[in-house]
């Protein structure tokens, strides 16, 4: 990506140059002047400023002539992220680098009923007890970041009547932990964190647009376009888990019959499994099956057709959407990825190939190497995109008069600062 020789605008130069050096693993300083356009010295300045605030460090090398190099990279424990994963029944925290590896993670099991302020003081408790664990002060924490399940309302901050989490309507979970940690939150659905965790360090790292398939206790995608995640009006760009497949399957919390989520989560295909298993009554039926694994592992024929049944109706969803957005990449990933995703893999693999045109194949199919701990991953690297990933939001100058400051769907998503030690509480207006 390009930079700009505008003086004024030095803090998006540092996130440009800063990205490039992370993205290519070490640059000398005339590769990033070519590579952005800018002056080499100008270029020479901003690294001074990076080096300087420990988020860039220098090697010397030794090229195939024998003459010595001063290369770059990036400083990956300069900072840390906090990364908070919500879910129905459990919260994941963790401690995160710049190169996006968990330095130390917790999980937290969520009673019913249990108020969502209890859960948010448990959270910090989490976070703070990580961070001495993995050695972290507070100079080097950027802030936290939580991916949680929509719908949600991205302007406050809040979910929007989540059907799992009941006394949760409408709570100003942001602004709420924001308060209890002491430090900058930004708050995304869990699916679009996941994708951009995916886009940070994972296989998304060189796509310009993938869609990312989150499978855990639920479903969504995270959509990331030309480089960057689109979210939609209020943050719920993705959701597909309620897409009818079935008019007439099985009612759905949301008011419809047969929707999607119904048949591709861990509780949808458990269901359906013992729906078989109650069909196949008095013959020829197998064992009860307890829990998702009684599905997944093992030969049982009745098991493997409600498993590929659900593949099936993920890849006519994942097809539909690969003809509207012409992704490069469709990734899977979340914990149901890394248990069983071989067989979503491969359905919509086959299904993708209806789409293959001459000189335009069909977008790759791939699973996550990130595995389980995508979604916490994910979650932490929104604040490392947000500081650290060159988008042009990066270049307003200023608040319009009688916003708030970072007013807008993703509110927080556009400070520039990269030093390490600059933390900034979540109010206070991007700097000119």
């Amino acid at each position: 990506m390009a930079g700009t020789n505008l003086a004024r605008v030095k803090d998006y130069n540092e996130v440009v140059v800063l990205g490039l050096v992370r993205a290519h693993g070490g640059l000398t300083r005339p590769a990033i002047a070519e590579a952005t356009g800018l002056a080499l010295q100008t270029v020479s300045n901003i690294v001074r400023r990076l080096l300087a605030a420990d988020a860039l460090v220098e090697d010397t090398v030794r090229n195939g002539g024998g003459r010595s190099q001063r290369r770059l990279r990036v400083n990956d424990e300069a900072a840390y992220a906090i990364g908070i994963k919500l879910d129905r029944a459990d919260v994941a925290v963790a401690v995160v680098n710049l190169a996006g590896e968990i330095r130390a993670l917790d999980d937290l099991v969520i009673a019913p009923g249990e108020e969502p302020r209890a859960v948010v003081g448990r959270i910090a408790s989490a976070a703070r007890a990580l961070m001495h664990t993995a050695g972290v002060g507070e100079e080097r924490m950027l802030g936290a970041g939580i991916g949680a399940p929509g719908p949600l309302d991205l302007h406050t901050g809040s979910l929007l009547s989540p059907m799992a989490f009941e006394g949760w309507d409408n709570f100003a979970l942001r602004d709420e932990l924001s308060a209890a940690l002491g430090m900058r939150v930004i708050m995304d659905n869990d699916a679009t964190a996941a994708a951009l965790g995916e886009h940070w360090r994972g296989l998304g790292a060189g796509a310009r647009s993938f869609v990312y398939v989150y499978m855990g206790h639920g479903l969504g995608t995270g959509l990331i376009l030309g480089g960057e995640a689109h979210r939609g009006l209020r943050g719920n760009a993705g959701e597909i888990s309620h897409i009818q497949v079935d008019p007439e399957g099985p009612p759905c919390d949301c008011g419809a019959n047969g929707c999607l989520a119904l048949y591709v989560t861990p509780s949808g295909m458990l269901r359906e499994a013992r729906r078989a298993v109650l069909e196949a009554l008095p013959d020829g039926a197998p064992a009860w099956p307890e829990t998702i694994n009684d599905v997944l592992d093992g030969d049982v024929a009745l098991f493997a057709a409600v498993v590929e049944r659900a593949a099936q109706r993920l890849a006519g969803v994942v097809v539909e959407l690969a003809r509207v957005l012409d992704p490069e990449l469709v990734v899977l990933g979340g914990p149901m990825a890394a248990r069983a995703g071989g067989r979503f893999q491969e359905a919509i693999a086959t299904r993708l190939v209806i789409l293959d045109k001459p000189g335009a194949p069909p977008p790759r199919v791939e699973i996550s190497r990130i595995g389980v701990d995508a979604g916490v991953t994910g979650a932490a690297t929104l604040v490392l995109h947000d500081l650290y990933t060159p988008t042009m939001g990066k270049l307003s100058l200023a608040v319009p008069a009688g916003a708030r400051p970072g007013d807008g769907p993703h509110q927080q998503q556009e400070e520039t600062t990269c030093a390490p030690s600059s933390r900034r509480s979540h109010s206070r207006s991007p700097s000119p």
